[in-house]
């Protein structure tokens, strides 16, 4: 391809000196014609690429059609893709001070390979084909400058993981828990087709090993697409006494043009806290009866001023990030002193000026459940009503996906 472009690069500039170049030329060439018919393409094998990828380029001149004349000393420069996704101010010359008759076929420069590494941010990558410089033989002699961009969005794969056990303790032991697994394609900017899905998707846990996959793949095409949420699922049986820490995480690979990128989640963990089993009661009472501890009162109830109430505390279990726009779990925990609490009613609020609230109760374990979708950034603040502590998350803004647009420029 290569030695072919140099050989008509060559028969070009032959002609040109035929018809002549200088732009001091009195006639029109060929008689009669009136208007540029010079048409610049660059040319890319691929609209979606990744990090990492190869773009070959190529650049193709024509200059075909009714009344065209001809062109002198036109200089054509390719501008590959800079770092920050836009095209480089350095260049490639693809000819200098050439002429392109009029009847000119295709010709095609290239290709020019360019891979992709850009900064940061970046979700989209820009090349310029361009020419300067050009004399085209109408009556006047006018002048030919043409810039023509091409452009291909970036993707950047990605997946989650959101990990549930069946129960977090404290309960005696032993126990079998159930541990159910999210994955879903966190892959950015999400376009349809199989481009963005991710295969081969797997889930391993430290101590459940590798979990079965259950449900999710809605069009049976063993692909993770963007729309899709694959569940996972294993049991694990807890025999001893102990703080049971589980930590999971999602594999997958991006599959295109026949090249793969793995992709990896973030881990998630889960915890259960198992006790000792209960002793069976001593045949003799002790001497001295036990003092009844203080009962904690029904949810909504006020104590009397003489009892006193064991500390009730809040805590959220998952460490949550909450963003405006996604949805999220939070668990939080109610304990009065060391026990958790069941029944408890708990709110959240969620930011702005008339926030809606949420209300659920705490299950067996003191663990109330929400699904939280916040429709601005700012605080999102748990309390209930025994409690005086109060909990607080951050909602960050909401993720900003923008879609490039690919320029269109006509020559």
């Amino acid at each position: 391809m290569t030695r072919r472009v140099a050989v008509v690069a060559v028969w070009i500039l032959t002609v040109g000196a035929a018809f002549g170049a200088s732009p001091a030329a009195a006639h029109q060439s060929p008689p009669g014609c009136s208007a540029s018919r010079l048409s610049l393409e660059p040319v890319a094998d691929r609209t979606e690429v990744r990090e990492g990828d190869t773009i070959n380029y190529t650049v193709e001149l024509t200059n075909i059609g009714n009344l065209g004349c001809d062109v002198s000393n036109i200089t054509v420069r390719l501008y590959l893709p800079a770092p920050n996704g836009q095209p480089s101010n350095t260049f490639q010359t693809l000819t200098n001070a050439a002429a392109y008759p009029a009847g000119q076929q295709k010709i095609t420069f290239g290709p020019f390979p360019y891979t992709v590494d850009t900064d940061p941010g970046v979700d989209a990558v820009g090349a310029r084909a361009a020419i300067s410089d050009g004399v085209l033989h109408d009556p006047v002699h006018s002048p030919i400058d043409i810039n023509k961009p091409i452009g291909a969005v970036l993707i950047r794969p990605s997946i989650t993981i959101d990990k549930v056990g069946s129960m977090t303790g404290p309960a005696p032991a032993p126990q079998d828990v159930t541990y159910t697994f999210t994955v879903r394609n966190g892959t950015l900017p999400s376009t349809p087709g199989d481009s963005t899905a991710l295969s081969n998707v797997t889930v391993t846990d430290d101590k459940c090993g590798n979990p079965t996959y259950v449900s999710g793949d809605a069009d049976g095409d063993n692909k993770l697409d963007t729309n899709e949420a694959w569940i996972f699922r294993c049991t694990l049986t807890h025999p001893l006494p102990g703080t049971y820490t589980n930590t999971a995480v999602a594999n997958g690979e991006n599959i295109l043009y026949g090249r793969s990128v793995p992709v990896v989640s973030p881990p998630d963990t889960w915890t259960v806290v198992l006790t000792a089993p209960p002793v069976n009661p001593p045949v003799n009472p002790p001497v001295n009866p036990p003092v009844n501890p203080p009962v904690a009162p029904p949810a909504g109830q006020v104590l009397p001023g003489t009892v006193t109430q064991a500390p009730c505390t809040l805590t959220t279990l998952n460490s949550p990030t909450v963003r405006a726009g996604e949805l999220t779990t939070v668990r939080v925990r109610v304990r009065l002193g060391s026990t958790d609490v069941a029944g408890r009613l708990v709110r959240v609020t969620l930011p702005g000026p008339n926030g809606r609230v949420l209300s659920a109760r705490t299950n067996s374990s003191g663990v109330a459940t929400f699904r939280v979708r916040a429709t601005r950034s700012g605080r999102l603040t748990i309390r209930a009503p025994e409690c005086s502590d109060v909990e607080r998350l951050t909602v960050r803004p909401a993720r900003r996906v923008t879609a490039p647009r690919i320029p269109r420029v006509t020559g």
